[in-house]
């Protein structure tokens, strides 16, 4: 039989009837899987991304908006602060032109400084600036600035300057309250510029009374003088003196009413004496009188003084005295070498060169009786400056103050004796409010001969307008044997408004 006869006839079940070969079968993805699940899963890819770029894009702007919010709130902090303290809250991010005042304490005791921040915002010309405060109680202020302080009236303008501190503009005041109970009170601070445009805004803040403080002594330690100071050139004053009754003929000058005494070495002032130290300043007081009935023309008159150097003291030429006129003289000098009594000589027309009725009254001499208390001390205070202290710490001269200064008394005491002091001390009354207060300072070692310390008094608050008396006394107990007692005390007098 034929080969292809010997074929079994096709079965399509047997012509595969074999074990299968292995093989992974292809994945399948959105995109080789047709129909409606294949579009789905892309929709649902598409999605996804799409949800993950925004959540992506939402973390980077909030904390853009985190980073940018934490940079206005640095930049603006201190304009919030004082628009919530102001109630201006409208005007924190606003470019409208605009002010924003703020206190730095909200709360102030009366005398200390109070200092307000003035945030001027888009400032578009130049002006200036005002300050009021309305009428309450007994309260007013004072502008404060590097040159000292100017009061500033209750319900009126008061211009002023800002200053620039720590990158702030700002003004300071002081409040003065003269009672002790607090006031509450609005500042109002307003700009006009050039072309009239005003602008306001304002500050509240609680005033209260000032306390009063113990008294406070300073003092620098004791500085000596040399025991025989190196005397002043004689000098010489004068003044006009009352006419006096003149004969008719030739000139007449004569010497009248001499008298001795001690010139105060800070006042000048002079006062008669009938004894005298080797450390005074003394001084000759006398009348140089034309009684003669003619013009006396030019003259001159000398002093033989007992000085250290036995000076001679020549005046200058003088210019004529008509009759009946008179000149009173001063002449004054210091330095005296020993304590016997000593004789100062004063000769009018020394050279003789006018020709007068009588030439025998043109000479005096007055005798200087010195003291006989050698050896013993004599303590002596003098008042060297009155003053208030101003709120940087310095001290400012003056004898007009506020009911509310701190003011300070600055004063010296000195041995002008020739013994030293032993133990001293002092007693200083000082007019405080309410009431008086006594000052007693501790117990000083001693001063030597020609030794002196230099003391400041401060206090608070004087205690009634107009004239108050501060009145120190040294050796309050006579416990120190001294030469003269009568230059232990002084006083002063300090007018408040």
């Amino acid at each position: 039989m034929p080969e292809e006869n010997n074929k079994k006839p096709f079965d399509q079940h047997n012509e595969f009837n074999h074990e299968p070969e292995k093989w992974a079968p292809e994945p399948r993805t959105p995109e080789t899987r047709g129909g409606a699940e294949g579009q789905r899963e892309i929709r649902e890819t598409e999605n996804e991304v799409k949800h993950s770029a925004f959540k992506a894009s939402l973390v980077a702007i909030t904390i853009t908006l985190l980073f940018v919010g934490a940079l206005l709130v640095i930049i603006y902090s201190p304009r919030i602060i004082a628009a919530i303290r102001s109630g201006n809250l409208g005007d924190i991010f606003s470019r409208k032109e605009s002010l924003i005042v703020s206190a730095e304490e909200t709360t102030v005791a009366s005398g200390e400084a109070l200092t307000l921040s003035v945030d001027h915002k888009a400032k578009k010309e130049s002006g200036f600036y005002t300050l009021t405060y309305p009428c309450e109680g007994n309260l007013t202020f004072e502008y404060v600035t590097s040159e000292g302080t100017e009061l500033i009236p209750c319900s009126a303008s008061f211009k002023f300057d800002l200053e620039k501190s720590g990158g702030k503009e700002q003004v300071r005041i002081v409040p003065l309250l003269e009672n002790a109970q607090a006031i509450t009170i609005p500042i109002y601070i307003d700009f006009t510029s050039e072309s009239g445009t005003e602008i306001k805004s304002q500050a509240t803040v609680s005033i209260t009374g000032a306390t009063t403080t113990t008294p406070v002594v300073t003092n620098t330690p004791a500085t000596s003088t040399p025991p025989n100071p190196t005397p002043q050139t004689p000098r010489e004053t004068s003044e006009p003196s009352t006419p006096v009754p003149y004969n008719p003929g030739k000139v007449n000058l004569r010497i009248a009413n001499v008298q001795a005494g001690i010139i105060d070495k800070y006042t000048g002032s002079f006062s008669p004496a009938t004894i005298f130290s080797t450390r005074d300043r003394i001084g000759i007081r006398f009348t140089v009188e034309n009684n003669g009935g003619e013009a006396s023309g030019t003259w001159n008159f000398r002093g033989n003084l007992p000085t250290y150097t036995n000076s001679v003291y020549e005046s200058p030429t003088r210019g004529s005295l008509a009759p009946g006129n008179a000149t009173e003289y001063t002449l004054v000098f210091e330095g005296i070498p020993s304590a016997a009594s000593h004789n100062v000589v004063i000769t009018i027309d020394p050279q003789n060169s006018i020709n007068e009725q009588s030439e025998a009254d043109n000479l005096a001499q007055v005798t200087l009786p010195m003291s006989s208390y050698i050896g013993k001390a004599d303590l002596a205070v003098r008042i060297t400056a009155r003053g208030v202290i101003e709120l940087s710490g310095a001290f400012r001269e003056t004898s007009v103050v506020t009911l509310n200064d701190k003011i300070a008394v600055k004063f010296e005491v000195m041995n002008n004796g020739d013994k030293e002091t032993g133990a001293w001390r002092f007693k200083a009354t000082l007019p405080t409010s309410p009431n008086d207060s006594t000052y007693d300072s501790r117990t000083f070692i001693t001063l030597a001969p020609s030794q002196k310390i230099d003391f400041t008094l401060t206090f608070d608050r004087v205690k009634n307008q107009g004239n108050n008396t501060v009145s120190i006394v040294v050796d309050p107990d006579n416990a120190v044997a001294e030469i003269d007692e009568g230059n232990n005390s002084l006083s002063t007098t300090i007018v408040a408004f």
